[in-house]
């Protein structure tokens, strides 16, 4: 009697701060119009479609105007006495334009990639999971391939989705609860740039028989071949599911974010700092501005409020100085993370 085996295969992109598009409808599987494979006896499904998402970028320009605040000169003030008159305040030199610059959101930071396992070769048919695992880079190592490294973030994933589809009796990448791959990663904490799953159930023989079927399906090859995925993680668990006696298996595969460099945290944050002081220092400026321009330059208290005033436009220059060199340093991180991404994609 041939083996029963049912499959399903689906392949999840992610790419985080790098493509600003809205995430299509993901296409589900209608199992209703499965068919058998002629000459097999297994049921294939057909692969679901690519789905590709991305964290919004944030685009804000310095919105310092450092042309606005011009320095000020204080004219003699008659002494009261016969006196020479006391020199004017030394006038700032007026600050040049901030330029625009954009500041980019930065992915969040990861779990730290496993270090990767010692080669082995399981021959004996044991079920277990690094059986999966060496069947699966046995057929990488074919095809010219690096062989994938066991994560346990990804094993964790899938030992969770094997309970759940045998707890809750559906064989589908979501879950009656609603629950999808990228939501699955995002429940356990786990970042990725791409990542993908494989499904099976079935009466196998030995391990080497559930990756011979995925290797018979174009979508669950292409995802053990793909080129770009270098970690790993495998659920398995016996049980009797959807009204057999069946061993049912989880692949996760994905490429972990901070294979990339991450752009800075700590430089996000002070660019943020810093935008807050130089809305401040702005403010501050205009009041004192304002203040100015009500008072006559005969006022004892008009050459005290010039010097406030220069000084006030003096820092502005400077921390929008600073402020740019923040935001250009990290843009330029950010644009390795995205180069980094691309080669991998």
């Amino acid at each position: 009697m041939n083996p029963l085996l049912y499959l399903i295969s689906f392949f999840l992109l992610s790419v985080a701060g790098v493509f600003g598009v809205d995430l299509p409808g993901l296409l589900l599987v209608d199992r209703e119009s499965q068919r058998p494979a002629t000459g097999s006896g297994y049921f294939v499904s057909v692969p679901d479609s690519v789905s590709i998402y991305a964290t919004d970028l944030v685009s804000e320009a310095s919105s310092v105007d450092l042309d606005r605040h011009k320095p000020r000169t204080v004219a003699p003030v008659p002494a009261p006495t016969p006196s020479s008159p006391s020199p004017p305040e030394t006038p700032v030199a007026p600050p040049t334009p901030t330029p625009e610059v954009t500041e980019e959101e930065q992915p969040v930071t990861p779990l730290p990639p496993p270090s990767p396992p010692s080669p082995s070769t399981n021959t004996d048919g044991a079920f277990t999971v690094q059986a999966i695992v060496d069947a699966t880079n046995r057929e990488r190592m074919r095809a010219g391939l690096t062989p994938l490294r066991v994560d346990v973030g990804l094993n964790r994933m899938a030992s969770q989705k094997v309970d759940n589809m045998i707890r809750y009796d559906y064989f589908d990448h979501v879950s009656p609860q609603g629950v999808d791959l990228k939501m699955l990663a995002e429940q356990a904490g786990y970042r990725y740039i791409l990542i993908g799953e494989n499904l099976a159930y079935g009466n196998f023989a030995d391990p080497q028989a559930i990756v011979d079927a995925w290797m018979d399906s174009p979508g669950h090859r292409a995802n053990i071949l793909h080129t770009g995925y270098t970690h790993i993680g495998v659920g398995l668990r016996q049980a009797r599911f959807r009204g057999i006696d069946a061993w049912v298996a989880v692949q996760e595969f994905s490429v972990p974010a901070d294979t990339c460099p991450q752009p800075s945290q700590a430089m996000s944050g002070q660019i943020a700092s810093q935008r807050v002081q130089l809305e401040t220092l702005q403010q501050d400026i205009e009041a004192l501005d304002t203040q100015l321009s009500g008072m006559s330059p005969s006022d004892p208290a008009y050459a005290q409020r010039v010097a406030e005033y220069n000084a006030l436009v003096v820092e502005l220059r400077a921390l929008a100085e600073a402020h740019n060199a923040s935001v250009a340093s990290y843009n330029e991180s950010v644009r390795e993370h995205r180069a980094c991404v691309e080669a991998i994609l």
